[in-house]
């Protein structure tokens, strides 16, 4: 129930806290679930899920969908994003998969291989783009 933190471990099965903390600088195979999430230099196969920001940091790899209120990626992402908030993805960030997210940024030198689509952003499409 606390923080959890893996550090250079391989494990096996969910990693989850309801109320910690989670960092991981090792390899986990399952799914990935708590209120704050921070990758570096690791690799996660399995959906990635943080009731709080998510942090996917340089030299971490994620093979699963991500979900989480905001998101920062340095490293990689396969899988589809959903993000209620905002994304960023800095210089060398690499996405394969959907990103829908309220806004995103981006340095150049990142890779997106699909779609990125704003659908939960606080703007009136229709009204704005109104012929009337």
């Amino acid at each position: 129930e606390g923080n959890v933190n893996i550090n250079g471990a391989q494990v096996g099965g969910p990693v989850s806290s309801s109320k910690g903390s989670i960092t991981i600088n090792g390899k986990v195979t399952g799914n990935v679930e708590g209120v704050s999430i921070t990758l570096e230099n690791s690799k996660v196969i399995g959906d990635v899920t943080s009731q709080d920001a998510l942090s996917v940091g340089k030299g971490a790899v994620v093979i699963g969908d991500v979900s989480a209120p905001a998101l920062d990626v340095k490293g990689a992402i396969k899988g589809n994003v959903d993000v209620k908030g905002d994304v960023f993805l800095h210089k060398g960030a690499v996405v394969k998969g959907n990103i829908t997210s309220a806004s995103i940024g981006m340095e150049p030198g990142v890779v997106v291989d699909g779609t990125c689509r704003q659908a939960y952003a606080n703007v009136n499409m229709d009204e704005l783009f109104s012929e009337d």
